[in-house]
């Protein structure tokens, strides 16, 4: 039985230590926008874009499978410890392009209960012009996030009345 040039060129890629392409999300990268509400009150949307396996060794967009898009909503709190400027917030499951329901089988894309904003996170690796960092709080634990850009190119605090798009430094494993 000829086993085929398809089955034959997974076997040799599994042989030379490749990663074979997958359907299963195992890598996960949140990018956040904010927008300023009435008072303290912000909303906006997290974009949680998932990679299969590949991403880890390469980090290449080939392994990029599908996103998940919920809504923020959120109030002004004083809870992140190293954030000028935090709200806790509440995500909303909206749409996806995944052939699946990632949002019940993933948790981790829901769980985010707050945003926030200050200074530079370190090792961050974001471009000069961005000033300002980001932490974002996955059920209870605030981490660093990244850093953000908004209408101001140079952003040291947040510009009132603006939005701000907060990108993610880091992937997270699903």
């Amino acid at each position: 039985m000829n086993p085929g040039p398809v089955a034959l060129g997974c076997l040799m890629a599994l042989a030379a230590g490749c990663t074979v392409p997958s359907d299963t999300p195992a890598w996960a990268v949140a990018n956040v926008h904010l927008q300023p509400g009435s008072e303290a009150a912000v909303h906006g949307w997290v974009n949680w874009q998932l990679y299969d396996a590949r991403w880890e060794s390469t980090g290449a967009e080939q392994a990029y499978l599908c996103s998940a898009l919920g809504t923020l909503q959120g109030t002004r709190t004083d809870a992140c410890p190293d954030c000028d400027d935090s709200w806790e917030v509440s995500v909303e499951p909206d749409t996806t392009d995944c052939p699946t329901d990632v949002w019940l089988e993933h948790p981790l894309l829901g769980s985010i209960t707050g945003v926030g904003t200050g200074s530079m996170v370190p090792d961050a690796d974001a471009p000069p012009e961005a000033e300002l960092g980001t932490w974002i709080r996955y059920e209870g634990d605030w981490l660093p996030h990244g850093w953000a850009t908004s209408q101001d190119v140079h952003v040291q605090a947040w510009p009132e009345g603006q939005s701000l798009d907060l990108h993610a430094a880091w992937t997270w494993p699903l």
